[in-house]
Parts: structure tokens; C-alpha cells; sequence
């Protein structure tokens, strides 16, 4: 699961399409430990890989800020993707990751975030 180690867009969620660039998601895999922003609130939790399973990820302990914002929709989108989340793949394109369902099916696209150091 070390492909999903860094800071990522999220560019969609429940199916649709999300631009905006303050929605993102960073991952820790040596701690185990998942924060971002909905595009309106902050939100953070922990991590738990199935060894058993293969590329098995579960996101849990979820907390969130609570600010009153117009994307509403948009966020409950994500925290549910995230909350519901089995598995996680890489995508076709280079610098991107799918969280599926145990189905299989999609529930978030990744877009990789460079991010960059100042010295």
C-alpha cells in the first residue's frame, strides 16, 4: 500500500466529478494516520490494512470539523467514500489511485499532489 503514501486531489467521489482544488486527502501509511479537507471542513482518522486481503485499506475513527458550508453534498460524498472504502488500487493514469467498495466498485479518484519543500 506504499503507492498510496503522500498527499492527494480528490477528484472524484460517489461518482461525481469534484474540482476543487482545497479537497484533498494525505496519507500516512507508516503511521497509519489519513487528514484532509473536504472542501469545507477538515477531517482526520486512522488507517487499518488487512495483510490477509489483498491491497485492503479501511478508514476509521473519522472525525470532522464543523463549519457550515455550501458543498454539503460534496462532503458527505467523500466522508461516506471514505468511511465505506475496502480496498485501494493504482489508477491507469500514472499519479492516480481508486478507493473501491468490497465490491469492486469505484468510490474516490486520486490525483497525485506534488508537494513541495521551501527551504
Amino acid at each position: 500500500m506504499e503507492f498510496l503514501n503522500g498527499a492527494w486531489a480528490i477528484i472524484s467521489a460517489e461518482g461525481k466529478s469534484i474540482d476543487d482544488e482545497e479537497a484533498n486527502l494525505f496519507i500516512d501509511i507508516a503511521e497509519l494516520k489519513v487528514h484532509g479537507n473536504t472542501g469545507c471542513n477538515y477531517f482526520n482518522g486512522t488507517i487499518y490494512i488487512d495483510p490477509s486481503r489483498s491491497n485492503a485499506i479501511d478508514f476509521s475513527n473519522m472525525g470532522l470539523t464543523r463549519m457550515a458550508c455550501p458543498k454539503s453534498d460534496q462532503e458527505r460524498a467523500i466522508m461516506v467514500s471514505l468511511e465505506t472504502a475496502a480496498s485501494a488500487v493504482a489508477g491507469k493514469k500514472d499519479g492516480t489511485a481508486l478507493l473501491l467498495d468490497a465490491k469492486g466498485k469505484e468510490l474516490m479518484k486520486l490525483r497525485r499532489i506534488a508537494v513541495t519543500s521551501e527551504e
